[in-house]
């Protein structure tokens, strides 16, 4: 229903309309208005209902929503917050491609649940942003740290699932593509199992746990497809082991699932975790997931 109103023409400019802080993909943002937080929802969750309820108007309604919101991106001259974010100063995560890397998550997601909505000079034009505007500014950033802070920290996972989704849909009209998947891809494991120890611990808390491992489960199953394998053989044993750290630091206070209150921790509930207990449940084989 929050389709129903969305406009994203006026969003197509030079920068996308968001703040660093409020472009963290659409997980946690349905039915949002405010310029590119929209834009994901709608590429994500009208892409979602078209590909559900193909041949039913509610379904045609919510591609047409997804493909308005998909040609806006792809039309925004650079998939970034403003050209501060382009000036390579300071700590490096704040000069990071977050934003590209959500940008090219939910229109790389989007084109191929919508993608018979699309012309084929469509497809070419959501490929051709993909390739300049997310896929080239995170191989950037992935080679200048990649053998630095990011194999300690969790931005690699990042990092590593936008570029990968987005290079699984522009291979089909830039070939090139297909070497940086697979040199990420390698990277990525290797920075996987180095953020979850031989015993499943990490150095970060529950929060970021969560947010590192709905990455890497995003990547692992866009990784096992894409190689025509089962995501079983891809998990590594550090982290098929992270619930019995997570379950080690799990809080007894209310009936929900709230942990201690240590490194990025609050004592409120945790509403994100289901996805990724999920994960765990149906192709790791953690039962106390």
């Amino acid at each position: 229903a929050a389709l129903e109103n969305h406009r994203p023409e006026r969003f197509v400019g030079r920068w996308l309309s968001t703040t660093w802080a409020r472009s963290q993909g659409a997980g946690r943002l349905a039915g949002t208005q405010d310029g590119t937080r929209g834009m994901y929802s709608a590429m994500v969750y009208g892409g979602l209902v078209y590909a559900l309820e193909r041949g039913t108007e509610r379904g045609r309604q919510a591609g047409l929503a997804a493909r308005r919101a998909l040609l806006s991106i792809a039309r925004i001259d650079h998939w970034a917050t403003g050209f501060v974010s382009r000036i390579p100063i300071g700590l490096p995560g704040y000069r990071a491609p977050f934003v590209e890397a959500h940008t090219a998550e939910c229109a790389a997601l989007c084109c191929d649940l919508i993608h018979p909505l699309l012309s084929a000079e469509e497809r070419r034009e959501v490929e051709d942003a993909l390739y300049t505007k997310g896929i080239a500014w995170m191989d950037l950033y992935l080679r200048l740290h990649g053998e630095g802070y990011l194999l300690g920290s969790n931005q690699g996972a990042v990092y590593a699932r936008g570029l990968i989704w987005a290079g699984l849909v522009a291979r089909r009209s830039h070939p090139d593509v297909d070497a940086l998947i697979e040199r990420w891809t390698t990277w990525f494991f290797r920075m996987v199992e180095k953020y979850y120890r031989a015993d499943g611990s990490t150095v970060e808390g529950p929060g970021y746990w969560e947010y590192t491992t709905h990455a890497v489960i995003a990547a692992l199953l866009a990784i096992a497809r894409h190689r025509g394998v089962a995501v079983e053989s891809l998990i590594p044993p550090g982290m098929r082991r992270s619930l019995d750290y997570l379950l080690a630091v799990r809080s007894d206070v209310g009936e929900g699932l709230r942990f201690l209150p240590i490194a990025d921790c609050g004592l409120k509930e945790n509403a994100y975790m289901g996805p990724s207990f999920l994960f765990f449940a149906r192709h790791a084989g953690v039962g106390e997931a």
